[in-house]
């Protein structure tokens, strides 16, 4: 709480500390990201209860973010190269790729275009349409559509 400088809540469950957090841009939801147990978990910022899991990751998760409309949800485990799209409303994976890199940072251009800051350089994705889009060497190329 601002006013008073108490905590409001203390969320649990993420093992081995937490390395990333992301927040709807409604305030509906947050996500946090453990250093080394592969999950997001996704939180009622309001009553502190978890609403979801999300797995797939074999190691940490190092980068979260949440597009500008809430539509998307990306992570990244940071060496494995690896970035996960997840849609809030069902939280399935929307899609996946793979990068030959250590990814660091995630950051949603709009609500299709992804940057990708990784040990290679800076990379832009889109997810939703498959446009000739600059690789991290400058190259041209094809991207991951959704489904």
């Amino acid at each position: 709480d601002p006013a008073s400088g108490q905590e409001r809540l203390t969320l649990t469950g993420q093992q081995w500390g937490v390395r990333a957090l992301a927040v709807a841009p409604d305030g509906s939801w947050l996500a946090s990201a453990g250093s080394e147990d592969g999950t997001v978990r996704i939180w009622d910022p309001t009553s502190g209860q978890e609403r979801a899991t999300l797995t797939g990751q074999q190691r940490g998760i190092g980068a979260l973010a949440v597009a500008p409309d809430g539509s998307w949800l990306a992570y990244a485990g940071s060496e494995d190269g690896t970035v996960r799209i997840w849609d809030p409303a069902s939280w399935q994976t929307a899609a996946l790729m793979r990068l030959d890199s250590r990814i660091d940072r995630l950051a949603w251009l709009q609500t299709s275009a992804l940057a990708v800051g990784c040990s290679s350089g800076l990379c832009v994705f889109d997810f939703l349409v498959q446009s000739p889009l600059h690789d991290c060497d400058g190259s041209q190329n094809r991207n991951p559509v959704l489904d």
